[in-house]
């Protein structure tokens, strides 16, 4: 019994159904099949579109009666929830009859009805491989497998489910699906393509395939599948797939396509469409120079509440600074502002930004000093306030700011008696400042020095810039001093190796040259010492 159960596990591995009979029976065994008769081709045709019968284990091996009388029982068990007698009793079935899916089946459904999924799905799995053309069984064991994260094993399932019924949209789906949470985003695509060839129509294909298809790289092969979905749906509009569309028509900046597959979409009343595609024709029209036209698509979105429609409001107004207007960006700023949780850092800083441009230059640097309470480290706000303070001629705070230093009164006195303290102060060695410039964001440094050069300090520039410059040199001869160790230590290793070979050579060669004069005793016996004996 124990040599018939490694022959099934053995045949469980093939999943041709001949293969599995020969290695359950023997060669010799082997299950006579009769002579099909030779069918015509209408007759082949009607055969195809004939539904199918489900091949079941009770219409493929026929048990002995005490054994069918034991499945009897089991199954009597189980109706009646007794599960331990069950159990007890499918395992002796199992024991007599390993080749027979029905035992395995049922101990799945037990183990189901007792929450242990994983026994549930083991035995699930042998009686499939007992019934290798169940393709309904092959797709639940799929997903099985992807509920309890096991997504290889999950596609091999919906595999064997395909090799079936290649047909099956769901298995095919359920397939792409597991491939692209395994980040095999090719193979995925590939299996939604094959899936999209089925239903050109479905608009919830065509999208998965398409983001697959925009992660790799490839835009214009998702462009064409949502293109070509769009044009297969005649009675109805898929809106989904057209935002989608539009945005990638927008990300090349193929502007022109997206503005006519909106109007084609909207006919005479843009107003109908959704909000979405609506601020998108905006937005194109926007970048085509046709300003009027695209505040009107702009102006139905003030109607709408600023909290639900943020990320709306926001590419209307970088939209609107991009295009150089920078007025109606800030106002649409200042609505996204009203809402307590977008009334953030980065909210302030494009503010900053329109008030500079609109040379409000104190409502500007009010906003950026805003900014840096709450993002100290942002270097283009310092940069940007910093030029600010220089357009007011405020220097010192121009330079402070540069520095990273807080702006308060306290600071501000205290950074004036160190400034008149360290002219006097020789003490601090160039070492010092070099360390202290090492700390420091280049930009900042290089920002700071160009401002002491236009005030006409030269002492400060180069204060500033010379440290900078010792700390740059002092990092290259560190990497040059290390990729010297480098390439001295691959150097001595390439050398150890090659000194290893000749030993090993050299050896090789002496041992050779020893076995050469050694007489090969197995062909040439060797001659008494008396001289060969003879016979009379």
């Amino acid at each position: 019994m124990e040599e018939l159960s490694e022959e099934v596990e053995e045949a469980l591995g093939s999943s041709d159904e001949e293969e599995v009979e020969i290695e359950l029976f023997g060669a010799q065994q082997k299950r006579k099949r009769k002579k099909r008769k030779r069918l015509t081709r209408e007759e082949r045709i009607a055969r195809q579109h004939k539904p199918k019968k489900r091949k079941t284990a009770s219409t493929q091996s026929k048990l002995p009666p005490d054994v069918a009388q034991l499945m009897g029982e089991a199954n009597s068990h189980y109706i009646s929830r007794e599960f331990p007698e069950a159990l007890k009793l499918l395992h002796e079935v199992v024991r007599r009859v390993p080749n027979v899916a029905d035992p395995y089946h049922t101990l799945g459904l037990i183990y189901e009805e007792m929450d242990d999924k994983k026994k549930s799905l083991e035995f699930y799995l042998i009686a499939a491989h007992l019934t290798p053309k169940d393709s309904t069984l092959w797709k639940r064991l799929g997903q099985m497998s992807r509920e309890q994260g096991m997504l290889k094993q999950a596609i091999y399932c919906y595999k064997r489910c395909l090799g079936n019924s290649s047909g099956d949209a769901d298995a095919m789906w359920d397939r792409a699906f597991c491939l692209a949470e395994l980040g095999e985003n090719k193979k995925a695509v590939e299996g939604f393509e094959q899936l999209f060839e089925l239903r050109p129509y479905d608009g919830l294909v065509a999208r998965e395939t398409a983001k697959l298809y925009h992660k790799l790289g490839q835009s214009q092969h998702a462009i064409k599948i949502l293109e070509r979905c769009l044009q297969e749906q005649k009675d109805q509009t898929d809106y989904h797939s057209a935002n989608m569309l539009c945005e990638l028509y927008m990300e090349l900046g193929s502007f022109e396509k997206c503005v006519q597959l909106v109007q084609k979409l909207g006919g005479s009343s843009v107003a109908a469409l959704p909000i979405d595609l609506t601020i998108k024709l905006g937005i194109c029209l926007a970048y085509l120079n046709h300003i009027d036209k695209a505040e009107q698509c702009f102006d139905l979105l003030l109607n709408c509440d600023v909290q639900s429609y943020s990320d709306l409001y926001l590419d209307v107004a970088e939209t609107l600074q991009a295009v150089e207007l920078p007025d109606k960006a800030l106002h649409v700023y200042n609505l996204i502002t009203q809402v307590p949780t977008l009334n953030n850092a980065q909210i302030w800083k494009k503010q900053a930004v329109c008030c500079a441009k609109l040379k409000d230059v104190q409502t500007a640097i009010s906003l950026y000093e805003k900014v840096l309470t709450e993002l100290p480290k942002d270097v283009s706000t310092r940069v940007a306030l910093s030029d600010l303070y220089r357009q007011v001629h405020d220097l010192s705070k121009a330079v402070l700011i540069l520095q990273g230093t807080d702006l308060s009164e306290s600071t501000l006195a205290a950074e004036a008696a160190g400034a008149a303290s360290s002219s006097s102060n020789a003490d601090e060695t160039v070492e010092t400042a070099i360390d202290d410039v090492a700390t420091r964001d280049p930009q900042l440094v290089y920002q700071e020095a160009l401002l002491h050069h236009s005030k006409g300090d030269i002492v400060q520039f180069c204060d500033v810039l010379l440290p900078f410059l010792l700390h740059a040199i002092k990092m290259d001869v560190l990497f040059l001093q290390k990729k010297e160790k480098a390439m001295e230590f691959e150097s001595q290793t390439n050398q150890k190796a090659e000194q290893e070979e000749e030993e090993a050579a050299a050896a090789e060669a002496i041992a050779t040259e020893s076995w050469v004069g050694v007489p090969d005793r197995r062909r040439e016996p060797s001659t008494p010492k008396n001289g060969p004996t003879i016979s009379a």
